[in-house]
């Protein structure tokens, strides 16, 4: 059952402008947000990775602009495997 939650007035008028905006949200649900628009081709690589907290406001169009952040305000790093970019814990 999902529960329902206060919606911030900036994050609607940030979607209305094509933009995702997050405030203190698990990395988990703001990929899911992300795969909404379309498939991102990011995976996490352990389940555990996905309760980091991410603040900020990304374009909802550009998954990579938002894969490549990642590294710079999360402790994570990428790899590429197959089609997909694997996201995991920065070593």
């Amino acid at each position: 059952m999902r529960r329902e939650r206060e919606v911030p007035p900036e994050t609607v008028a940030a979607w209305r402008a094509g933009r995702l905006a997050f405030s203190d949200r698990p990395l988990a649900e703001v990929l899911a947000e992300f795969e909404r628009y379309g498939p991102t081709g990011l995976k996490l690589a352990r389940p555990d990775l996905g309760a980091l907290r991410l603040s900020g406001s990304f374009a909802s169009h550009d998954a990579a602009a938002f894969a490549r952040i990642l590294p710079r305000v999360l402790p994570v790093a990428l790899r590429k495997r197959g089609g997909e970019t694997l996201i995991d814990a920065r070593k």
